[in-house]
């Protein structure tokens, strides 16, 4: 039944939207931005944080320098030698000298 409502709501509304479409035009311009903000916000916040770490691994393997190695790694052992036995320059990236 769910199929075949969509279905015909597709065919009444053939714009691109889905159902912030359907809210918008059925119900009042307020359901459907609201719809809107909560599928953002709350609905598909896995699937979008999901999506972007994906894409920066993917990212990384494409462009080597932004690896999650080189951006995690010197920073934590700069901040790890400045605790124990004083900030080896070394260890620290260049914009990161400050940070020792």
């Amino acid at each position: 039944m769910g199929a075949l409502t969509y279905g015909e709501l597709a065919a009444q509304f053939p714009k691109a939207g889905g159902q912030y479409v359907y809210l918008r035009e059925a119900i009042s311009p307020l359901f459907g931005f609201l719809y809107g903000w909560t599928l953002f916000m709350v609905i598909q916040t896995g699937t979008i944080a999901a999506v972007a770490v994906g894409f920066a691994r993917f990212t990384s393997v494409l462009v080597p320098q932004l690896s999650a190695q080189q951006m995690l790694d010197s920073p934590l052992r700069c901040r790890a030698d400045r605790s124990t036995s004083g900030c080896r320059r070394s260890a620290c990236w260049p914009s990161r000298r400050s940070f020792c």
